[in-house]
């Protein structure tokens, strides 16, 4: 859960901030901060686009950090997706060399093609920040999304039949990869941090993909525009709620996962067939969770796919999805092993994977082999341990 903050009335849109305000935007970001666990002098990486957002949250996440004997690093990420990309990336390490924040630009030069652009470039962003942090033994990245991207996410979610795990939209903090991915900014609203940067006198850029309309994202954002304005405050409180719901609902999958699917290895698991005995919902989130787990992909398989599965499966012992092979070997037990590794080569125990007559490595895919397992849990942060 997170306290939210918005400028004033949360409809007005000024070129200045009062000074009550400018210190109650440093206060919500501090109680944020302070609800989560902190090693002693924090060295926190911040995604900085140039944007009012993540400037916003580097300059405050400076103070913060300062005064707790620690420091940030920005990571500015360039995409190559527009000629004018690689200045704009200059232009915001500059911004933020004037307040001595040390910045680093990623540079991904992905391939120009229409197909799901805004998916293709939030995929490289993630694995570029993520591969940065670890390389530089940084636990803590974090984002500048705010109240109206909470809302935003909640209700494209919500066209893609999520279901009520998915309405809880974006979490203050995930552990990813061994990373603790933290949104600091998902109770405050654009128009507070666009008032503080021009309090600070400090400008901004504007990615001209923002107004893009065919993207259902960007779509969703002029939607949000004619509506009163605490409308996306009303939606990113309801998807709070469905948070504090999703909460509780992981803690009884956790036990239902301990109880019914067991990890083989490296890359598979074997679930027990009595989980066919919930109810349907139910079902569905372990199997999406055991699928995420196996197939180790960006972004978890979603509901109608799931649910298509399930039938196939009441029908046939043996299908695929998510990168996954799933065979129903006994009444007792259904596989799920990384698809790449299926083939027909003899038992052998000396390995640590699945070995039976049906699914097993194949010695010509050791990148595919060896890629772990993700988290099959949300279990606190283990990350933490090498800090606490």
């Amino acid at each position: 859960c997170y306290p939210v903050f918005m400028t004033g009335s949360g409809c007005r849109h000024k070129n200045d901030m009062t000074i009550m305000e400018y210190s109650m935007l440093q206060s919500y970001l501090c109680k944020v901060m302070e609800s989560l666990a902190w090693e002693a002098a924090p060295h926190l990486a911040v995604a900085v686009s140039g944007g009012a957002d993540s400037m916003a949250l580097a300059l405050l996440m400076q103070r913060w950090a300062a005064a707790r004997g620690g420091h940030i690093t920005a990571l500015v990420v360039d995409h190559g997706l527009r000629p004018e990309s690689a200045d704009e990336a200059q232009q915001t390490i500059a911004w933020l060399a004037q307040y001595g924040i040390e910045g680093h630009v990623l540079s991904l030069a992905l391939a120009t093609s229409p197909h799901a652009v805004q998916e293709r470039a939030r995929d490289a962003r993630y694995d570029a920040l993520s591969a940065w942090c670890r390389q530089h033994e940084v636990l803590h990245l974090l984002t500048g999304h705010h109240m109206g991207d909470q809302a935003e996410t909640m209700l494209f979610r919500l066209t893609r039949a999520s279901g009520l795990s998915g309405l809880a939209a974006m979490p203050l903090v995930r552990e990813q990869g061994g990373i603790r991915l933290i949104r600091p900014l998902l109770g405050a609203s654009k128009a507070s941090l666009e008032d503080y940067l021009r309090e600070r006198g400090q400008p901004w850029a504007h990615d001209p993909s923002n107004d893009q309309t065919r993207f259902t994202r960007i779509q969703f954002r002029q939607m949000f525009a004619p509506l009163p304005c605490d409308t996306s405050l009303r939606c990113a409180s309801l998807a709070q709620g469905f948070g504090q719901w999703r909460q509780l609902h992981e803690r009884q999958l956790n036990h239902a996962l301990c109880q019914w699917v067991k990890p083989i290895g490296s890359s598979a698991v074997q679930v027990s067939q009595r989980i066919a005995t919930l109810p349907r919902s139910w079902q569905r989130d372990l199997w999406q969770a055991v699928l995420d787990c196996v197939g180790n992909q960006s972004t978890p398989p979603r509901g109608a796919a799931l649910e298509r599965l399930m039938e196939r499966l009441a029908q046939q012992p043996r299908d695929a999805l998510h990168g996954c092979e799933i065979v129903a070997d006994t009444p007792q037990n259904v596989w799920v092993v990384r698809k790449i590794m299926a083939g027909n080569l003899e038992e052998t125990h000396s390995r640590n994977y699945i070995k039976t007559n049906a699914v097993h490595a194949s010695e010509n895919h050791v990148a595919a082999r060896d890629l772990p397992l993700k988290p099959l849990a949300h279990a606190p942060f283990s990350a933490m341990n090498r800090f606490l």
